[in-house]
């Protein structure tokens, strides 16, 4: 708070002091008084004047720079009433309270808006476990029933079902530490599950999948690095090449840390897109190619590894495939403890 501004929001007040003695001094001529009696009464005047003008500036100011401050440097600004103090004149203490009541009505809207996520949450939740019934039933009755074209509607039964976990973990995501277990796995265990999951779109399209070397100790949650590792194995699948298709996973250790590695030869990402390709809905280039794109599935692996303490890193070359790496690190359990 500067004193010209000050000095302005008080004009009319200084106005009026200025009439109200020049009007003294015209009743004290008036009444001839004797002109020392007048340098008193102006210096006592004046003096009165300047020391309230004063006391008022200054018990304002330090309230309105502290907070100009706060509101400058707060990221969240709806906490500025938590860093004020409670002032002691009248339209501080207006101002204060505005910010208190606004805060509280805030937080009451904020609490009601998360109720009504929570009960969607648990909504969507249910919705996807009792859809995934009947599509389970149907993928059942496709491999025990020779259809024709049986593989196509088997991969596109899968295909559903991938859709579906992705919203289901993407709802999940908000709060994953609520949902995941860490604790030490077999990467062979969880590999070997994502596929088996994805073997008829192996068989469908005439995909080579080669494992090597994936028999590592990490720390994880199994069902979450499980997720993680089909999203990426399905958009392997999904920018495959149509003949010679091959996807290979493989890992190495070193000092400890364990990285996995999973490596197509598809058809690669342009350069100007990879360092876009973990942003939600980015579909870049290749998205523009395959319809059914959704841009999700990376932003969500590469979510779900800051929560769980993983590292996932991309390289890719154009027409020639992609790799995508994820790195354990030896004291991950305990960075994710430490979350």
């Amino acid at each position: 708070m500067k004193a010209r501004d000050f000095i302005k929001d008080k004009f009319i007040a200084i106005l009026f002091v200025c009439i109200l003695y020049g009007m003294i001094l015209f009743l004290l001529k008036g009444f001839q008084v004797n002109p020392s009696l007048v340098i008193a009464i102006t210096i006592l005047y004046w003096g009165m004047m300047f020391a309230l003008a004063g006391y008022e500036y200054y018990r304002k100011k330090s309230f309105y720079e502290l907070l100009q401050t706060q509101l400058t440097e707060l990221d969240q600004t709806y906490l500025l009433h938590t860093m004020l103090y409670l002032p002691n004149f009248y339209d501080g203490r207006v101002l204060y309270q505005a910010l208190y009541e606004g805060n509280k009505a805030m937080k009451e809207q904020i609490n009601i808006y998360r109720d009504s996520m929570e009960d969607f949450k648990e909504y969507v939740e249910l919705w996807i476990h009792e859809i995934k019934i009947p599509l389970a039933s149907g993928l059942l009755i496709l491999h025990n029933h020779a259809l024709p074209e049986g593989q196509k509607l088997a991969e596109n039964f899968h295909k559903m079902d991938d859709y579906l976990e992705q919203i289901l973990y993407y709802v999940r995501s908000e709060n994953p530490e609520k949902d995941y277990f860490i604790k030490q796995l077999n990467l062979k265990n969880v590999v070997n599950k994502v596929a088996v999951k994805n073997k008829d779109s192996f068989i469908y399209r005439k995909i080579k999948l080669e494992l090597e070397e994936v028999d590592e100790m990490v720390y994880s949650d199994s069902k979450w690095l499980e997720f993680i590792i089909n999203q990426i194995v399905q958009n392997s699948i999904k920018y495959g090449k149509q003949e010679g298709a091959v996807i290979r996973i493989t890992t190495s250790k070193n000092q400890g840390i364990v990285t996995l590695f999973i490596h197509d030869n598809g058809i690669g990402i342009e350069q100007s897109d990879i360092n876009r390709v973990f942003e939600k809905g980015f579909t870049g280039q290749n998205g523009r190619k395959i319809a059914h794109s959704t841009g999700m599935g990376l932003y969500l692996c590469h979510r779900l590894c800051e929560k769980l303490g993983h590292h996932l890193a991309i390289t890719s070359t154009l027409g020639e495939g992609t790799t995508i790496k994820i790195t354990f690190p030896q004291n991950a359990y305990y960075d994710v403890l430490n979350r």
